[in-house]
Order: C-alpha cells, then sequence, then structure tokens
C-alpha cells in the first residue's frame, strides 16, 4: 500500500464456472454507492476491469482501488497479484466442490498467502438470497482456516455482507503494512 497516495490494490479472481453468470459484475453492483469507473476507463489495454470507491479507516480517507480479473488470463493474474496489497478470490457457493478443483489449477494465488504483504480472502456468494448451502460454507469455512486467510459469505442479489468483506480486508491491509513500518 502506498500511504503516500492512500491507495489500496486488491485484486478479485473470480473462480467461475464457464456459461454462468458473471458473480464479479453482480458484487461491483450490490455494493451500496457503487465502484466509480477509473479515469482511464472500463479496461486497460491487458484487459483488466478497474473500480475505485472512497472509505473511511481509521479516520482516514483511502481509496480502494480494485481490479477485476479473469482467472484464465493468467499474465494478468500474474502482473495484477505481484503489486496487490490484498487477493478476493470469490466463487459461488452451490458450487464449491467444482470451486476446489479449479482452484489446483491456480497455484499461484495460493503462493500469495505466503507473502508477507499481501492479504488473501476467500469469499463465497449465495446465488439466491433463499438458498442455504450449509454444507459448502462449513467446507469453505475449512479450507480458509487451513490457509489462514478470512472467509466472508455474501450475497451479491441482496448486497449481505459485501461491504463487510471489503472493509474488513482493507483494515487487515492497514494493520499488517502499517506492523511492517
Amino acid at each position: 500500500m502506498d500511504f503516500f497516495k492512500n491507495q489500496i490494490q486488491i485484486v478479485l479472481v473470480e473462480i467461475r464456472m464457464s456459461g454462468r453468470l458473471n458473480t464479479m459484475s453482480r458484487l461491483i453492483r450490490s455494493i451500496p454507492k457503487a465502484f466509480d469507473k477509473e479515469v482511464e476507463g472500463t479496461k486497460d489495454c491487458s484487459g483488466v476491469d478497474r473500480y475505485r470507491k472512497t472509505v473511511s479507516i481509521k479516520e482516514k480517507q483511502m481509496v480502494l482501488s480494485i481490479s477485476v480479473i479473469d482467472p484464465s488470463d493468467r499474465l494478468s493474474l500474474i502482473m495484477e497479484c505481484k503489486t496487490a496489497d490484498g487477493v478476493l478470490m470469490v466463487f459461488e457457493m452451490n458450487e464449491f466442490s467444482t470451486f476446489k478443483i479449479k482452484l489446483q489449477q491456480w497455484p499461484v494465488i495460493k503462493e500469495m498467502t505466503t507473502r508477507t504483504n499481501c492479504q488473501l480472502m476467500l469469499i463465497g456468494n449465495f446465488p439466491r438470497s433463499d438458498e442455504i448451502v450449509i454444507k459448502e460454507q462449513e467446507d469453505a469455512r475449512q479450507l480458509a482456516n487451513e490457509w489462514n486467510i478470512p472467509f466472508f459469505s455474501i450475497s451479491c442479489e441482496t448486497g449481505e455482507n459485501v461491504n463487510e468483506a471489503l472493509n474488513h480486508l482493507t483494515k487487515e491491509i492497514i494493520e499488517k503494512v502499517t506492523k511492517s513500518y
């Protein structure tokens, strides 16, 4: 994190199944007051979507800059993760078993947990607010515990826990970076 610019860079990686509705776009839309598109446009030359939002953490105004990456674009994934303060891995809660299989294809994401200056968070989306997926939620929580990372279940449809997850990650990044100085 660059304290001089007061900007936190977070990478959102959606582990999605082909042919499914894009969870990430629903996640971005579900945040109250939405993200503003970056000045340089919707996509940069690498095809990465960029969004930003001003948040207030510990009485400081910070710019939360979010890059949304298609995990099949390995080069963009690696380049964005190298400079990220945090990585959010988002998946559909009712497809956790498939998510675990897909996750094995992305060792670079798991390696982020060993970087001291990067926070990793697992986020499970409930596709419909009335859908309860208890077994999958327990499995996701267990995986997060094994990796020693936070887990949040959210609803992109209702916006439930979306701000809480982003605020939690932002606070963890600030605390971790502050300790290293």
